[in-house]
């Protein structure tokens, strides 16, 4: 697992155009992950840009797996969020599942 996350996302909502709109954002605590919240992106993003930690998860045969570590990667004056460092104009988050 890795060090000092602070929230981790399962999920995403998308535009018409792809673009993430929300996010199911989970609180990391020492209980379970089973009551996540819908975030908007730009609230992600904030966080992140105030030095919050997110990393994706996913579930697989009914356990939790962690994922990669989210950066706000800015390209030509727009934010995405991508778990890579690409300058690619487009989100990517590991392909999480839609909600």
């Amino acid at each position: 697992m890795p060090d000092k996350v602070h929230y981790w996302i399962s999920a995403v909502r998308k535009d018409s155009y792809g673009r993430i709109q929300f996010l199911k954002v989970h609180e990391n605590s020492e209980q379970t992950f089973n009551n996540p919240t819908s975030w908007p992106r730009n609230e992600v993003i904030r966080y992140i840009e105030s030095r919050y930690t997110f990393y994706t998860m996913t579930k697989s045969s009914g356990k939790w797996e962690s994922g990669a570590k989210v950066n706000v990667i800015l390209v030509n004056g727009t934010k995405y969020l991508r778990t890579d460092s690409n300058s690619i104009e487009k989100d990517n988050l590991d392909n999480l599942p839609d909600f």
